[in-house]
């Protein structure tokens, strides 16, 4: 005789179970599908606007320098002339003032559009520091003079000293520092430019006494168009020298960085890799 024992399981509810999940997951995946083709496609669009853009920037702004080399020119000319009574030749030297400053706009606008287009072209070769900061030093001299700011250059380095980087590049970058140090100094104060090396490393310091940054503000110094406030003051700016700056740093495989404290001044410096 043959006893059969069984049992009856029920699984109704696993299989719907498992039919739902799996459900859930063929959504989910088309979910996550879809959303990376979203942002593929957002991507590509936004690389395809920042290039247009960029290249809009870089040919208005050259299409603008045209008039206003002209603008610069007859200004210059008027404020000269002797025939012109000194009213009219008072206001011809504020229409150069004005386009000078239009024209470094300018100026600066084809260099952040070259950079955000990947097209910034740089020659890096072995340069001695100690002539790149002279140069730079001479050519900041006279504004320095004009807002009685002393100039103290602490740098002792041998014509040996050499960094890799592009010449032209490196003096726009310390000139730049310098201008700022100038431009955001008190009265009858100091900027003071040191070099230091560590390692393979050149640092350049430029220390300003001026009024410091807000420690809430310092996050922003790098931001293009971001001027901290000072939109209307009395100095004038473009508010992307110094993203242009750091750009061009990093460029030639150098940092930039700064430290600052309120009311006492600022030291902005940049690194750069010492050659062989």
């Amino acid at each position: 005789m043959v006893h059969l024992i069984g049992s009856h399981i029920d699984i109704t509810e696993r299989k719907q179970a498992e039919a739902e999940l799996m459900q859930h997951r063929q959504h989910l995946e088309e979910q996550v599908a879809l959303r990376t083709a979203e942002l593929s496609s957002a991507r590509d669009a936004a690389e395809s606007a920042n290039k247009a853009k960029s290249e809009f920037l870089a040919s208005m702004s050259h299409e603008l320098r045209t008039p206003l080399n002209a603008i610069l020119g007859y200004s210059q000319l008027m404020g000269t002339d002797p025939s012109l009574s000194e009213n009219i030749q008072d206001q011809a030297h504020e229409i150069e003032h004005a386009g000078k400053h239009l024209l470094l706009l300018v100026n600066d606008m084809i260099d952040l559009a070259r950079i955000e287009a990947g097209k910034l072209d740089l020659t890096i070769e072995t340069v001695s520091a100690k002539s790149v900061i002279s140069a730079s030093l001479g050519m900041v001299t006279s504004m320095a003079e004009k807002q009685g700011i002393l100039l103290i250059n602490e740098c002792r380095l041998g014509h040996d000293e050499s960094v890799s980087a592009d010449p032209n590049r490196l003096t726009q970058v310390i000139i730049n520092l310098l201008t700022n140090a100038i431009k955001y100094n008190r009265p009858q104060g100091t900027v003071r430019l040191t070099c230091t090396t560590c390692d393979d490393k050149l640092r350049i310091s430029v220390t300003d006494t001026g009024s410091g940054i807000p420690a809430e503000k310092q996050e922003r110094i790098f931001n293009a168009f971001d001027r901290l406030g000072r939109e209307n003051g009395a100095v004038e700016g473009t508010g992307i020298g110094l993203i242009i700056t750091k750009r061009i740093v990093e460029a030639m495989s150098g940092t930039i960085g700064f430290e600052s404290t309120l009311n006492q001044g600022s030291t902005f410096w940049v690194e750069l890799c010492l050659s062989n």
